[in-house]
């Protein structure tokens, strides 16, 4: 498992364009250096000792992909179910450090109720309360600042189908997030990795659907009671019912 969480975090590097892909691949590549517990301790004691995480980053720019594992139709509520990662990596210079300075760590994992983490949230969520429900996995912090947030997460959106008029037809659902109370200014919300789409690599084939086609788009809103930007990223999914999958559930 741990291997694992480190062959995914290597993935999921965080790339603004060719050449700042090739550093942040070597960083990942050296972050295996973890140092021991002794300077762990040391240097968690020290980027915390005056740190406040309700205090945001300034002008802080924020990766944000979705990678979908697997999702239910409720077609009753017009609902969909989703089991998702959320992939969400964010600098904060505050947590910067020099490795040599702590035995070589370039890399720790943190509590992630620690650490000041970007409000994203699904606007169209089904359930006003719990719009994502995630669990706290740990965060990823190198010593440059960079962050990387991956939790597995559920979430339930809105989603208008027509399977009784249609039952092989389209569906398209959307999942439109965004931030809850962070303005464009604040936190500049962009695709993780520039990637307009929905990551299906680990997706199962339990739903008794198939997703035909994957887009998204960046929306920068402008609103007559504020002169601030504010943005959001909205994902599509077009599906499509497997045939005979109607009548299997029927019995």
């Amino acid at each position: 498992m741990k291997a694992f969480i480190i062959a995914f975090a290597l993935c999921f590097v965080t790339v603004r364009d060719a050449a700042a892909a090739d550093d942040d691949l070597d960083e990942m590549k050296a972050s295996l250096s973890q140092g021991n517990v002794i300077d762990r301790t040391r240097l968690v004691a020290d980027l915390l000792t005056g740190y406040n995480k309700g205090v945001n980053p300034d002008a802080v720019p924020v990766q944000f992909g979705i990678n979908l594992l697997d999702f239910t139709v409720r077609e009753d509520s017009n609902a969909l179910d989703s089991y998702v990662w959320l992939k969400i990596v964010w600098q904060d210079d505050r947590l910067k450090w020099d490795a040599d300075n702590y035995g070589g760590v370039q890399v720790i994992r943190v509590d992630s109720n620690t650490l000041w983490k970007p409000d994203v949230t699904l606007y169209n969520s089904a359930d006003p309360v719990n719009m994502v429900n995630c669990w706290d996995s740990n965060i990823l912090l190198w010593s440059s600042g960079k962050i990387m947030w991956v939790p597995p997460c559920k979430m339930t959106s809105r989603c208008k189908f027509d399977l009784k008029k249609q039952p092989y037809g389209e569906q398209m659902c959307t999942f439109k997030f965004g931030s809850w109370t962070f303005d464009g200014n604040a936190m500049d919300l962009q695709f993780y990795n520039k990637t307009t789409s929905i990551d299906l690599t680990e997706l199962n084939d339990s739903s008794g659907f198939e997703v035909l086609s994957t887009t998204a788009e960046r929306n920068v809103r402008f609103y007559s009671c504020c002169p601030d930007p504010y943005i959001d990223l909205t994902f599509n999914m077009t599906i499509r019912r497997l045939p005979g999958d109607e009548l299997f559930r029927k019995f």
